[in-house]
């Protein structure tokens, strides 16, 4: 019946996007199967049917699991493996597959068909899915089962299947407001006021400090057949929840047939104003803003932007200089004044900054000064910070940036000063290492040859996983071609590598659960970490972030879990997360090989560029794992004789490696192996190095990264170098 009915689905899909049609097929399903037992159970009543079918037991598991041997058993479960994985990247080629799959035992069965019914959900197709879901066992992740199944018949109009599905969750897991919210939803849309308003107004005293209280407020206002009460309950919504939702519905119903006089609207239209800007309509929603209403915390952010949005950025400069100055959170006024420097070119971010510098309360002055001074470079104003705000945030950088002033004015002995009371005062600072670095090198120039190794030897205790910690290494051992690629028998690389396991099987199902332990078995990564009732650990939802393909979260909640302070653990699990050997295979097959570059550097840099992810696209439109951009693409596939890349292909990993290498190739030859200029190369083009290295010329490779033109290119610079150096410790 199942087969048959999927078959006449596929056969007219034109006319199965219908509700009709669709009732029309359920229905001959449940007559075939009706009939079937009728005629295979002469002796029973269809009034006796209900005892054939145990209650929590699906009708479809009726039929008898096949016994199979526990090497065929095995070999089942590798391969469903597999099309989960491929389900991941092809969502059709994996259903097609797992539609082929003969009969299963059952509880493979029921994996497969679990991921059928999501992998049907995400191309669109629901009636599918929710015919695939029907084939899941009710005792199988049931509360996962029940509710998706609920959400797909939603989809295609099966409000009784939705309200059946969503009544037995809220009687077995009575703390999920969510159930009870989509049943009042659907009461709702069924015009079953009086069940909606219950449950709505349950929810309300249930979870009063929920969203879900918040939501429940507008369906009430829309059921209310009192339209004094329906406009009170808009406007309670609105209040509470500008940003919400629904709150582009709730102003446009408030503001139909409002008069200019309602009093109750005006005293909202900031909260209107707001609604409108959530939707990016800037235009719109500077019709309702009134500055002098509310306090700045609450509208200041969204005015401003909906002007600059709309083309108004002279007046949303106006507005942060007006109403910065009343804004006491100290978080929401350092926000707004970085947007102020976003939306202003640097002579109007000075203008600016200067009149606020005036009026700001004292406790962001700090940072405005800060700002300013780093558009100025004025000695006076990083004094100033240091000396007149010594616990600010940007006290340590200040008194870091006049460090380095001194020091290229050959300044020594104030520069000596400077580390010292950095040291005593801002042991911990992120430029901490940078002034003792360069503290030790000039006591090198000095002959104080001890005192500077023992500058540098603080350095590698204290800031371990610093870049300048691996220069103070290299230092103390004299490594005079520090800067310069190993010979090819010194590369590292590795044929294959896979994201390690966090948890053993017990430990999940310790911390979080038989059914969390099911689900990453049939790989849903992606719907785990969008359970918005699950608290997991760092180890945990970076293995889930890693394996649903979001490399770049993976790596961020690794590397901020590492403790810094502490010498590196390189056997600890979270530095292969933030440091991994993506696509390994590919990087060695394309680099070790050929044994050009280093497939240590091709992994360093391609942390950086794009943290594995494959297909990111920068603002300037670079693609890719090595962020590629098109016209450098082409130009490198006619050198390989190789057709010219669309955007898709800059996507895929074997075809994005192999153009980044080549290129990484031709950079290292053309720079002769020195790696500052080869990876400068790659962030800014050769071009532009080349200039460089004509205009600058310094005997000291340290002093040239840090003279390097553009920020980003030298802050690149030492990032992709210190990958380097962690990925050799690590993997060596």
């Amino acid at each position: 019946s199942m087969a048959l009915f999927k078959k006449l689905y596929n056969t007219n899909k034109k006319i199965a996007g219908s509700k009709l049609f669709l009732l029309l097929l359920l229905t001959l399903l449940v007559l075939l199967i009706i009939g079937a037992l009728y005629i295979f159970l002469p002796d029973k009543s269809f009034g006796d049917l209900s005892s054939y079918i145990p209650a929590e037991i699906n009708i479809f598991d009726s039929k008898k699991s096949p016994e199979v041997s526990e090497d065929k058993y095995n070999e089942y479960q590798v391969e469903l493996s597999s099309l989960f994985e491929l389900g991941n990247e092809k969502a059709f080629s994996a259903i097609k597959k797992l539609e082929e799959l003969e009969p299963l035992p059952k509880l493979l069965e029921n994996r497969k068909n679990y991921v059928l019914m999501t992998l049907y959900r995400n191309i669109k197709e629901p009636a599918l899915a929710f015919i695939t879901a029907d084939q899941v066992s009710k005792d199988y992740l049931t509360e996962h089962t029940l509710y998706q199944k609920a959400m797909m018949a939603k989809d295609i109009g099966l409000e009784s299947v939705v309200v059946d599905n969503l009544l037995y969750l809220i009687n077995k897991y009575p703390k999920q407001a969510k159930y009870e919210y989509e049943l009042a939803k659907s009461y709702s849309r069924q015009n079953l006021h009086e069940e909606a308003i219950k449950h709505f107004t349950s929810i309300q005293e249930v979870y009063p400090k929920s969203d879900y209280a918040i939501g429940a407020e507008y369906y009430l206002a829309n059921l209310s057949p009192d339209a004094e009460v329906t406009r009170k309950k808009l406007q309670n919504y609105i209040q509470k929840s500008p940003e919400g939702s629904l709150a582009n519905l709730a102003a446009t119903q408030l503001l139909t047939g409002a008069s200019q006089d309602d009093v109750g609207l005006r005293k909202l239209a900031n909260n209107i104003a707001i609604s409108y800007y959530k939707q990016g309509q800037y235009q719109k929603a500077l019709g309702y803003f009134n500055p002098d209403l509310d306090r700045p915390e609450f509208f200041l952010e969204a005015y401003a932007e909906s002007l600059a949005n709309a083309g108004q950025k002279t007046k949303a400069r106006e507005a942060l200089i007006k109403y910065l100055p009343r804004v006491n959170d100290k978080e929401k006024a350092k926000e707004l004044v970085d947007y102020l420097v976003k939306i202003s070119r640097k002579s109007e971010s000075i203008s600016a900054l200067k009149k606020l510098r005036e009026t700001v309360l004292e406790n962001i002055k700090d940072k405005v000064i800060w700002e300013l001074a780093k558009l100025t470079r004025l000695k006076q104003d990083f004094v100033e910070i240091y000396t007149d705000y010594p616990d600010s945030f940007y006290a340590a950088e200040s008194m870091a940036k006049v460090f380095w002033q001194e020091y290229k004015r050959k300044n020594y002995v104030k520069a000596i000063e400077l580390s010292k009371k950095h040291w005593a005062l801002y042991e911990y600072a992120s430029s901490h290492p940078h002034v003792a670095y360069w503290a030790a090198k000039i006591l090198f120039k000095q002959e104080k040859e001890t005192e500077a190794r023992e500058v540098l030897n603080k350095i590698i205790n204290e800031h371990p996983h610093n870049y300048y910690a691996y220069r103070a290494k290299q230092l103390l051992a004299r490594d005079m071609d520090w800067y310069m690629m190993p010979s090819a028998n010194k590369f590292v690389g590795f044929p294959n590598w896979n994201w390690p396991s966090v948890y053993d099987d017990e430990k999940v199902v310790e911390k979080y659960g038989e059914d969390i332990l099911e689900l990453t078995k049939i790989k849903q990564f992606k719907y785990l970490l969008g359970l918005d009732d699950k608290k997991y650990d760092k180890k945990f939802k970076m293995y889930l972030e890693a394996n649903s393909g979001d490399n770049i979260h993976a790596i961020r909640t690794a590397f901020f879990s590492i403790k810094h302070e502490e010498k590196p653990n390189h056997n600890d699990v979270l530095f292969q997360y933030a440091f991994p050997l993506a696509y390994a295979d590919l990087i060695f097959d394309r680099a070790g090989k050929n044994q050009k570059v280093d497939p240590m550097l091709v992994h360093s840099l391609i942390r950086q560029e794009s943290f594995y992810q494959k297909d990111i696209v920068s603002k300037v439109g670079a693609i890719g794992l090595m962020q590629l951009m098109p016209y450098t693409a082409k130009t490198l596939s006619r050198q390989m004789n190789m057709r010219p890349p669309r955007r898709y292909d800059l996507m895929q990993p074997a075809k994005n490696i192999s153009l980044g290498v080549r290129y990484m190739e031709q950079v290292f030859a053309e720079f002769k192996n020195n790696m500052i200029n080869a990876i400068a190369s790659y962030n800014a083009g050769p071009g532009a190095v080349n200039k460089w290295i004509k205009t600058h010329s310094f005997s000291d490779p340290d002093e040239y990264i840090e003279n390097i033109p553009y920020k980003e290119t030298r802050e690149y610079v030492k990032r992709v170098l210190n990958n380097y150096w962690v990925y050799r410790d690590l993997y060596s």
